[in-house]
């Protein structure tokens, strides 16, 4: 489970860190201005984090939603969408939607969080990423390898 608390985020924490508002459904709004990337975001925690594929997809949806506040039921239908077409059947549905639900929750999300790459509230089950120029080249370069 994961403790707030022991992070130091307590029962207080609010949006510029994740929880939703209103603010959010209005496109005419403009866009609040992301925060410059980490720079101490070391290259070890970074690609400790892109060498998980699960997360990699959370990292590349993300990236394409970069600056809007997200839930956590849409990041589990893309990336439960994406490793269903690799592993075509192996699985029963819903059973591989909560493991990516419950591994995104209790592991991915929060280890992200902590990382400063984005921003969870763990409560309201909402993510907010802002984008970072590092995260976007090195998810960039994984997807040509990829592809060859």
């Amino acid at each position: 489970m994961c403790d707030d608390t022991a992070r130091g985020r307590g029962d207080d924490y609010e949006a510029g860190s994740g929880s939703r508002s209103e603010d959010d459904e209005d496109p005419s709004r403009e866009t609040i201005p992301k925060p410059p990337d980490d720079p101490h975001l070391s290259l070890d925690t970074l690609f400790e984090m892109l060498s998980k594929p699960r997360c990699r997809l959370t990292l590349a949806y993300l990236e394409d939603m970069s600056g809007k506040t997200v839930e956590l039921d849409d990041i589990v239908a893309y990336v439960t969408e994406h490793e269903t077409e690799e592993k075509r059947g192996d699985t029963d549905p819903e059973q591989h939607r909560q493991q990516v639900a419950a591994t995104l929750h209790h592991q991915h999300l929060p280890r992200l969080s902590d990382a400063a790459i984005l921003d969870y509230d763990p409560r309201s089950k909402s993510v907010r990423y802002w984008g970072n120029d590092r995260v976007a080249a090195y998810l960039e370069r994984i997807r040509s390898d990829e592809e060859e």
